[in-house]
C-alpha cells in the first residue's frame, strides 16, 4: 500500500498502482478505502475488470450485496470468461435465497473452469462425480462432463469460488 501510495504521488493516473492498491485494501479489510479506488479506476478506464470485481467484493463483504451483483454482471460483460466473478456472483445470489440463479452461475463457472487447459476439472472431472479410486490407480477417463447442480451442491460450489477469492485468486 506504501509502495502505490508513493508511486501514485508521482503518478496519479497509474493504473497499476491503482489496482494492486484497492486489492491491497480488499485483503486488509479496508473496504471504503479499496472502493474509493476502483472508482478512480473507473473513471480512468470504464472496461477495467479487475476494478468492477474488487469493488464487487468489496460490496459483497459489506453486505451491499445489490451492487456486487451488479459489479460481477458488468465483469462478465465485458468478459465473459471470469469465471470468478460468476461464482461471486452465483454466491451473493444465494445469500439472497435466489438459489435458481446462484446455480446457474455455479454451472457457468464450472463449465468455464473445464475449459481452461489448467484446471484439474479437465483432467480429472467434475468432484461431484463419483469414482472409487481405492479400485484403480487410474485416473478415470471421462469422454463427457456433466455438471449437475443442485441445492445441495450450491453451497459446495460457493465454497470453492469463495476460497479463491480469499486467495487472491482474482
Amino acid at each position: 500500500i506504501t509502495v502505490c501510495s508513493k508511486k501514485l504521488k508521482l503518478d496519479p493516473e497509474n493504473k497499476k498502482a491503482i489496482f494492486i492498491r484497492a486489492s491491497s485494501y480488499l485483503k486488509k479489510n479496508m473496504y471504503k478505502l479499496a472502493i474509493e479506488d476502483c472508482n478512480t479506476l473507473l473513471e480512468l478506464d470504464t472496461q477495467n475488470t479487475g476494478a468492477y470485481y474488487v469493488r464487487g467484493c468489496c460490496f459483497e463483504k459489506i453486505g451491499n450485496l445489490d451492487q456486487s451483483i451488479q459489479d460481477f454482471t458488468t465483469v462478465l460483460q465485458i468478459d465473459p470468461n471470469h469465471i470468478n466473478a460468476a461464482y461471486a456472483r452465483g454466491a451473493c445470489e444465494n445469500w439472497r435465497g435466489n438459489f435458481d440463479k446462484a446455480i446457474e452461475d455455479y454451472h457457468f463457472a464450472l463449465n468455464k473452469d473445464k475449459e481452461k487447459p489448467s484446471s484439474p476439472m479437465r483432467k480429472f472431472g467434475s468432484p461431484f462425480m463419483q469414482h472409487d479410486h481405492t479400485k484403480s490407480n487410474e485416473i478415470p477417463k471421462f469422454e463427457k462432463l456433466e455438471l449437475k447442480c443442485t441445492r445441495e451442491t450450491a453451497e459446495d460450489l460457493h465454497s470453492k469460488g469463495y476460497q479463491a477469492r480469499r486467495n487472491g485468486d482474482y
